[in-house]
């Protein structure tokens, strides 16, 4: 199961490495009736969901979580919004 989940969870880096390395493969691949970004898009949803799915088979959740959560939390939020707010201002 360990296995299966280690897989699961690892399963979107090298689908997001092909796209970026060979762009014209992915394109040929959608086909010119569909948008690769779109499909991309539904790809990689799809990645991100067996992710969650191979994440909560191997996890145990607790009602409340650890104390640390809560910091480590804000903090990937805070990275989050700022690095967001910056793309937004070098690519607008």
């Amino acid at each position: 199961m360990a296995v299966a989940a280690c897989i699961g969870v690892l399963l979107p880096f090298p689908f997001y490495y092909w796209v970026w390395n060979y762009p014209q493969m992915w394109m040929d691949l959608c086909g010119k009736g569909r948008d690769p970004s779109k499909f991309m898009a539904s790809v990689s949803h799809f990645l991100k969901l067996l992710q969650f799915l191979s994440l909560l088979s191997v996890s145990s959740l607790s009602w409340l979580p650890p104390f640390y959560f809560w910091p480590l939390f804000l903090f990937g939020q805070f990275i989050n919004f700022r690095s967001t707010f910056s793309l937004h201002y070098v690519v607008f």
